[in-house]
């Protein structure tokens, strides 16, 4: 199966990564090589990073509505 990334944004630490990919919001770490699904909607992925701690890395994602 092929994977379709329409959306890319780039934690502060260049390390960490959110993808829009077939419909999904997935977070990846290149560090740890370690994916985490963060949901289909945006109001959940936002809400998965926070859970993660991981909003003050993704500034620009989680200002968006």
């Amino acid at each position: 199966m092929e994977a379709e990334i329409t959306q890319f944004w780039c934690g502060n630490n260049l390390k960490e990564h959110i993808i829009m990919s077939n419909g999904e919001f997935i977070l990846t770490d290149a560090k740890i090589r370690k994916v985490a699904n963060l949901g289909k909607t945006i109001r959940d992925a936002k809400r998965k990073i926070e859970e993660l701690g991981k909003n003050n890395n993704f500034l620009d994602f989680c200002r968006q509505d």
